[in-house]
């Protein structure tokens, strides 16, 4: 999951692995909303995950809290 979730992050916001691995939205200056929920749609995609709750889009900004809530949802890191 985090191999496929870094490339991902590389891939929608056009930046290295380094910088995937501790992406934010504070970071990442490409990261703005309309991206965010791009993020979230992909990720809904690509993990078959059927729906992400509003509170844990709002939550989903960065790299490590994305990694925690697919987690608890049950998708293997």
């Amino acid at each position: 999951m985090q191999k496929k979730l870094i490339q991902l992050l590389m891939d929608l916001f056009n930046i290295n692995e380094k910088e995937a691995k501790n992406a934010s939205m504070n970071s990442i200056s490409t990261w703005d909303s309309l991206s965010h929920i791009e993020l979230m749609m992909t990720i809904e995609e690509e993990f078959n995950i059927p729906k992400i709750s509003p509170d844990e889009i709002v939550s989903m900004t960065s790299t490590e809290s994305i990694k925690q809530i697919l987690k608890n949802k049950g998708v293997g890191i």
